[in-house]
Formats: C-alpha cells, structure tokens, sequence
C-alpha cells in the first residue's frame, strides 16, 4: 500500500491494466465512468408478475450460499416480489460456515423453502486442475480454480428449475464485480494459442487427462434435461453466468433492475434476517466461498499486483457508497490478513496436493503484465 500511486479519485492503483492519469491525478476509468442507471424495480415486479403461480410449486429459483449479495436476492424474491421461492446452496466443498448459517437462518425467517446438492467429484476436479496448472503460474492455475460453482452449480440450479417447473431463474451478480480486463488475461493465456504451444509438451498429462473426466463426470451428473445434446456439451466451457439455454427458464438480475447498495443491502439483512459476516474477515464481500479470499485471491494478487476488491472498492467509491479514505482503510486491514496458513491447509490437507506443488504455488509473485 505504502508508496503506490493511486488516482486521487477513486483507489486504482497505478499498476492498474491500462491505466493513465490526468493532470489532478484522476484516472481515466473515473474520466471515463457512466452510471448506468438500473431499469427499476417497478419494471422487474411487472417482469415477475407474468410468472406468478405460472409453474409449479415454486415461481422463482435462487442460487445463494448465504453471502450478502446472493441473500439479499433471497430477500427481494420473497419479500419484495412477493414469490414463492425455492433457494439452492451448491456445495462445492468450500462453503463457509457462516454463509451456511446464514442461509438457514434466512430461509426459516422468510418461509422459503431450501435444498443443498454438490458433486461427489468437485474436489477431485480442482485437485488435478492444479497439479497440472501450478507449474505454469499464477494466471494458468487460477483459470478453473471456480470451474465447479461455475458450471456444476449452473448446471444444477438449470436441472432443478425444469425438473421442478420453475420458469424463472433469478441471480444477484452486480456491476461494481465486475473487471474489464480478466476475461481477456485468461483467454490469452489459457486458452490462446501460444498458451498452448507454451505448455503442450511439458504439462502433467495425466493430471490433465483426470481433469477432463471429472468434467465430463459432472457434466453427466447435472445432465440439463429438456435441452439439446449440443447445447448441453458445448456449455463445458462453462459461462460465469448461463446462457438461455432452454426456452421455458427465463434469467434475470436483479442488480439491473435495482440499484446495488452495499450499505443499504447490509442493514437490511442484518436487521430483518439477523444475517453475520464472519468475525475474522474485515470485508462481507463474497466471504460464503473459502477458495475466494484464500487460493483465488492469492492468485491474482500475484497475477495483477493488487486485491481481487480492488476494482469492486474502487466502482463502490464512484458510486459513492463508500468514501475513498473508508475504501483505503478497507484495503489496507485486509491486505494484513495473513492468509498463508490457510491456502497451505487448503491445499495440503483437503485438495492433497504435493509439497513441492505447494512450495511453488506460494512462491508466486507479480510481474507487470505489458500485453493487457
């Protein structure tokens, strides 16, 4: 933190992908930055209303693990919307047990009705991805390091909502995530064509073979009925968030249609949901999932220089939800938080990695990216 130049208006840092300052010091994604307003919650009850007691027992699926964002979706479907909810918990084996906590206590207070499903080969699936993607770097390792939730659970919560004829899928993604550079990062280096020619020879084989069957085990596990063969294979690539692919689910999201209020969201949940971050984390921000704050986070600080929050503090400050001063404090008190001890349980306890996988993955370290 110390030393690092940063816009004056927001808390970018100057290694930043892309990054340039005016003479105040005020960078051009500020310079830059739009507002996009959100189309209105009048507009989403209008939405929702078309796809009331249209189905089955449930007008509504939601995909939460108990974080703040994902809950207060919960809250709005049932509360707001006034829909009959079923909430889904993907249990990808990291699941935090605050997030748990949480959901339960959440779905007792609002009445809705929740089910938990993971797969029995998600571990297994991230284990050998990583015995076969730590020697090549931290951009490399961290490309499937979220390949379960993101596919399996996508999978899983697609299955359950035409198994139980729920016609509407409602997720809690929000802009202030999001990152203009990293699909671009990834692509380039996982999937581009020197990625391959750079590592066809000298990757583990076997790991990569053991891999591919595990997605294709937890493809055949969540095996999306009523949709093509085709369009059940091609989504293995796994999108962050689906495509429409059968015509009867229909996709919204609710932080397009209201506006995303951290402060606002927090007090909601913890007054009429008694919802709790957990005491050892300086943030709320997508604490529900152990791999986010630990491998993820580990990965992309050395691929990138800086937080994975960064970006989410910085779009938080534009908005004006937080201070920049309170922003910087936020990043400084988790840049403390020594993780180390946890990646390593992590890795050498649940995933069992070799040791000498394990002394290279914590061996990483930043190195400015010139072809972002």
């Amino acid at each position: 933190m110390i030393g690092v130049k940063r816009c004056s208006k927001c808390v970018l840092p100057e290694n930043y992908p892309n990054i340039t300052f005016d003479e105040n010091g005020v960078c051009n994604v500020c310079l830059n930055y739009k507002k996009k307003q959100p189309l209105g919650e009048d507009e989403l009850r209008k939405i929702l209303s078309a796809y009331k007691s249209k189905g089955g027992k449930y007008d509504c699926l939601v995909g939460t693990g108990g974080g703040r964002d994902s809950t207060f979706v919960l809250y709005a479907a049932k509360k707001i919307f006034k829909l009959n909810v079923l909430a889904l918990n993907y249990d990808n084996g990291f699941r935090h047990p605050q997030g748990l906590a949480n959901l339960k206590r959440a779905c007792e207070i609002l009445n809705v009705d929740y089910i938990s499903a993971g797969s029995k080969v998600d571990i297994q699936l991230l284990s050998n991805h990583l015995k076969a993607s730590i020697p090549f770097g931290p951009t490399f390792a961290k490309q499937r390091m979220c390949y379960a939730c993101m596919t399996g659970g996508k999978w899983l919560l697609h299955k359950t909502a035409i198994e139980n004829n729920i016609p509407v899928i409602l997720w809690g993604h929000s802009k202030a995530e999001e990152f203009s550079f990293e699909d671009k990062l990834f692509s380039n280096e996982f999937f581009g064509r020197e990625g391959i020619r750079k590592h066809l020879f000298s990757i583990n084989k076997p790991a990569v073979i053991k891999f591919l069957y595990y997605v294709l085990r937890l493809r055949t596990e969540y095996w999306t009925p009523k949709t093509s063969i085709m369009n059940n294979l091609l989504d293995i690539k796994g999108h962050v968030y689906p495509l429409n692919k059968n015509k009867n689910i229909k996709e919204f999201f609710l932080y397009d249609y209201i506006e995303w209020d951290r402060r606002k969201i927090k007090k909601t949940l913890m007054e009429e949901l008694d919802w709790k971050k957990p005491e050892e984390k300086t943030s709320s921000w997508r604490f529900d999932c152990r791999l986010h704050h630990t491998l993820v986070n580990h990965c992309f600080k050395a691929m990138m220089g800086f937080n994975h929050n960064v970006d989410g503090y910085a779009n938080m400050v534009r908005l004006g939800y937080m201070s920049r001063e309170t922003a910087l404090k936020q990043m400084e008190l988790e840049e403390k938080q020594d993780s180390r001890p946890e990646i390593i349980s992590i890795l050498r306890d649940e995933l069992e990695i070799p040791d000498h996988l394990i002394d290279e993955f914590m061996s990483y370290s930043y190195t400015k990216h010139t072809d972002i």
